[in-house]
């Protein structure tokens, strides 16, 4: 008993490991867009409130961030690396079809620039709900 107990919680140990490995990454790469992309926290809240009236900061932001996510380059949303990310997603799990088909329809988002266009990426993806930290 003492055993199962033992695997349950080093499981239990690595599975937060990851995810808190997985969390100081991302908040790594987002402080690291806010000094390449100087944006300032009334951009963010216009992010979250009214994301048609962005600025384009926040749009090179948005595309900053999924670059160094490894989910975008040259202009395009690198579909197989955001399903990888997907599948590794704690809430990847759930519905995988679905979000395989978002995925591979907001792939074909364009705008006037690469910042355009990864903005438009992310937010058809967001409208999707495929939501795993872009």
């Amino acid at each position: 008993m003492k055993f199962i107990y033992v695997v349950c919680l080093t499981l239990a140990c690595y599975v937060a490991l990851v995810l808190s490995t997985a969390k100081d990454d991302f908040e790594k790469i987002l402080k690291s867009c806010r000094q390449d992309v100087p944006i300032n926290d009334n951009d963010l809240r216009t992010l979250n409130s009214s994301p048609n009236d962005v600025s384009e900061a926040v749009k090179c932001y948005m595309k900053c961030v999924m670059e160094k996510q490894g989910h975008f380059k040259n202009g395009m949303l690198l579909e197989e690396a955001v399903i990888e990310s997907l599948q590794s997603s704690p809430d990847g799990q759930n519905d995988q079809n679905q979000m395989f088909a978002a995925v591979h329809e907001c792939k074909t988002e364009k705008g006037t620039n690469e910042c355009d266009t990864a903005f438009k990426v992310s937010m058809c993806l967001r409208e999707n709900k495929v939501d795993f930290e872009i």
